[in-house]
C-alpha cells in the first residue's frame, strides 16, 4: 500500500515511547486472550501516542463513531508500516477511554503472558 507523505509526516511527528504494563482484553465466545485479530477492527489492519494528531489526520468524533473503519485502519496500517509495535488510540465505545492496539508481526516469536482469565458472562450466541 502507498501512504500519503503528509500522513506519514504527521505520524512520524508523534511522541514515541516504550511501554510496559498490564493490559486487559475482552474476548467473545471461546476465543483465547492471545488470539490475534484476524477479522479486522477499527484500528487493526490485519508505540505511538496519536490522540493529539488524529484531527490533523482527519479523524473526528464522527469518523470514530462511524461504522466505516477504513480511515482508522489506514492510519493504523501506516503506523505499523513505520515499524511501531502499537498505538494508543481513543476508544470508540467508551468516551474518554483509551485503547492500546498491539501489532504482533511474528506470533511465533512475540508472546503474551496471560495472568488470569475470567468469564464474565457465557456466550449466548448460537
Amino acid at each position: 500500500m502507498i501512504y500519503a507523505p503528509e500522513m506519514l509526516d504527521i505520524l512520524q511527528s508523534a511522541v514515541v515511547s516504550a511501554w510496559k504494563g498490564t493490559v486487559y482484553r475482552h474476548m467473545f465466545g471461546t476465543h483465547p486472550p492471545v488470539r490475534g485479530n484476524t477479522t479486522g477492527a477499527r484500528w487493526n489492519e490485519p508505540l505511538v501516542t496519536t490522540p493529539a494528531l488524529l484531527p490533523r489526520l482527519g479523524v473526528t468524533d464522527a469518523v470514530l463513531s462511524s461504522p466505516d473503519h477504513a480511515p482508522c485502519r489506514l492510519i493504523a496500517s501506516a503506523v505499523n508500516w513505520l515499524g511501531h509495535d502499537g498505538v494508543l488510540v481513543p476508544s470508540a465505545r467508551h468516551a474518554g477511554g483509551t485503547n492500546l492496539v498491539i501489532y504482533q508481526p511474528d506470533p511465533s516469536r512475540d508472546v503474551f503472558e496471560v495472568l488470569r482469565e475470567e468469564v464474565i458472562a457465557p456466550d449466548q450466541r448460537a
